[in-house]
């Protein structure tokens, strides 16, 4: 998995880079079961602090470099950076495990198809 930290207003340490990294590995067991490779995952990670409202927000792409293909995009904002990465890897981790149940039940969809299209033949 091949990460990109970009910072917006804010000084991008290497302990919050570390930090989401550290998050970014529960991802892993989830890439495996999609039938992806770990180098064919690209993540960009954008760290945004708003000055006026004293807000920050974090953004996740993950990006699929496969036949599937795909991206999952999620975003929060809260006061602190590192309460804002746990939820937005909580939203990723949500959609990868819907996008894992669709993708069984594509295959399912298209073994059902063959078997009753043979039958046919």
């Amino acid at each position: 998995m091949q990460v990109e930290h970009v910072g917006k207003n804010i000084d991008l340490t290497d302990f919050i880079k570390a930090y989401t990294e550290h998050k970014l590995e529960r991802l892993k067991n989830y890439l495996k079961e999609l039938d992806t490779e770990p180098d064919s995952v690209r993540v960009r990670v954008v760290y945004d602090f708003e000055k006026h409202r004293h807000r920050n927000r974090v953004d996740i792409d993950v990006y699929f470099n496969t036949p599937g293909g795909g991206v999952i995009h999620a975003w929060e904002e809260s006061n602190d950076l590192y309460s804002a990465i746990d939820f937005v890897i909580d939203e990723v981790e949500r959609q990868l495990i819907r996008l894992k149940s669709r993708r069984i039940e594509e295959k399912r969809r298209q073994a059902k198809f063959q078997s009753f299209h043979v039958s046919f033949l």
